[in-house]
């Protein structure tokens, strides 16, 4: 991923609606030896979307509990995210802010010059 957000779908047997307290956790190993965050489904969503994540690799799986107390939890799934470079993005903001100083000069310009015909 190079935007730093990505959706997860929930599919099978964990979509079921007698399921509650679904939640997904995320790990930075696939044992979730330790749980690094846990993100809430609300409502009958079947997909989540997160964001906000730096490079590195992620691990989120499905927990959840049925209406007779049964548990559960979804086989783990990997997440790599890697960003866009530094320079690349320098250079995108760099060539925007050339393009608005252009267009930005170009209508000052007419704006004077429309002025003293009227004027």
């Amino acid at each position: 991923m190079k935007e730093g957000y990505f959706t997860l779908n929930l599919t099978g047997t964990a979509s079921d609606e007698n399921y509650q307290q679904l939640e997904i956790e995320q790990s930075t190993d696939e044992n979730f030896t330790q749980v690094e965050s846990r993100f809430p489904f609300l409502g009958n969503f079947t997909q989540i979307s997160l964001s906000g994540f730096n490079n590195g690799n992620y691990w989120f799986r499905a927990r959840g509990q049925s209406s007779d107390g049964t548990e559960f939890t979804t086989a783990p799934i990997a997440v790599t995210v890697q960003h866009y470079p530094l320079w690349q993005a320098l250079t995108l903001f760099s060539i925007g802010a050339v393009m608005f100083l252009i267009v930005a000069s170009y209508i000052l310009l007419a704006a004077r010059k429309g002025g003293r015909r009227h004027g």
